[in-house]
């Protein structure tokens, strides 16, 4: 049976990082996609600009002042952007595919997640909040969904030395494979 491991949490709470160590403790064992990529990559094309990363957060004239990250995270609210661009690529992803281990950065909107639970055979999906001190988000999102939800805590800042999340990443795994295949 595949498994998916879905990420949630607010931008930057170190979702993107968490995907890197799970790559890095496996040997690469589980398949990944960035949400934000796609996004970006889709935001770069409307404004026909490439905002480097360190751009993200400055507020850009092409922006009218906004800045990248703005940007992003409105396509990122978009429905047409959510169920023509993201939802259906990602299930086909994980459902065409031949590997048994997928972990996947944002999943936590209802529409993303019942996208994948329509699909038959089912994947085991598993659920893990990266939460980050000081933002505020429901740590369900919108999902209605019983299932546990493993949460790792990140209280260091962007540029911070992170390998203090190598422990809490490990127990995940450990955590996801403990789970009852539904």
């Amino acid at each position: 049976m595949k498994t998916l491991l879905g990420l949630f949490g607010p931008p930057r709470a170190g979702k993107n990082t968490v995907i890197n160590i799970i790559n890095q403790i496996t040997g690469n064992q589980w398949e990944s996609l960035s949400i934000s990529a796609q996004i970006k990559k889709y935001a770069h094309q409307i404004v026909r600009h490439e905002f480097k990363d360190e751009e993200k957060d400055t507020p850009q004239a092409i922006l009218g002042g906004k800045t990248p990250r703005d940007l992003y995270i409105y396509i990122g609210q978009l429905d047409e952007f959510r169920n023509d661009l993201w939802t259906s690529p990602i299930a086909d992803w994980v459902y065409n595919v031949d590997h048994p281990k997928f972990v996947i950065e944002s999943v936590g909107k209802q529409h993303q997640f019942n996208t994948l639970l329509a699909r038959k055979p089912c994947p085991r999906i598993v659920l893990c909040e990266v939460h980050q001190e000081g933002r505020v988000y429901d740590s369900r999102g919108p999902i209605q969904d019983d299932r546990p939800i493993f949460r790792i805590e990140n209280p260091a800042t962007v540029g911070a030395d992170l390998s203090h999340l190598v422990p809490q990443v490990e127990r995940l795994l450990e955590w996801v494979e403990q789970q009852d295949p539904r």
